[in-house]
């Protein structure tokens, strides 16, 4: 056994975690290394100090103030994931967008962007008459800027969705942070 491997049992046998087997192999390594065997008798005299020392009470306001304090970090991390998470998810769509226009072929492009074209003028025309006051946008125009455009609108939609999470964020923060200091 290795001395840091010894450590880690003077830790687990402090913590009365320790097997029978663990102990045995504790004791023959402390018996013929020096430095474990002051480092476990250090352990221990200070874990007998502490075991002995009477638990003192805090002061009243100091539990009220962690608290505070808990319930603040909290809201904090509730507003932050969620934006982190966003913005990852927008830089992904967007990396992907450009690289599908950067490496694919131009016949794959064309392709695509076909495809993206009769899937939008598929989706507009599930609005019906409002539809039809809409431009129309043609991305098949080829293969090149019809996917660019393609490109501008996945980032269009990950800073919109970027900005809808973080306005929901920065809500659900103030309201949480006003319970908080109302409480």
């Amino acid at each position: 056994m290795n001395c840091e491997l010894c450590r880690s049992l003077i830790q687990k046998e402090l913590d009365e975690e320790i097997s029978p087997a663990e102990s045995g192999r504790l004791e023959m390594h402390v018996s013929g290394c020096g430095d474990c065997r002051s480092e476990r008798a250090a352990y221990l005299a200070i874990d007998q100090v502490l075991g002995e020392t009477p638990l003192v009470r805090g002061p009243a306001w100091m539990a009220d103030a962690v608290m505070g304090e808990v319930a603040r970090r909290r809201a904090v991390r509730r507003f932050v994931e969620p934006l982190v998470v966003g913005a990852s998810a927008g830089t992904a769509t967007v990396a992907t967008a450009f690289a599908l226009t950067r490496y694919l072929s131009p016949e794959t492009r064309q392709a695509l962007s076909e495809g993206v074209a009769r899937s939008f003028h598929s989706v507009v025309g599930l609005f019906g008459p409002v539809a039809e006051s809409l431009p129309a946008a043609d991305l098949a125009t080829a293969g090149g800027p019809g996917l660019h455009g393609v490109v501008w609108g996945f980032a269009a939609v990950a800073v919109a969705v970027l900005a809808l999470v973080a306005l929901r964020s920065s809500r659900q923060l103030i309201c949480e942070l006003r319970e908080t200091t109302s409480a």
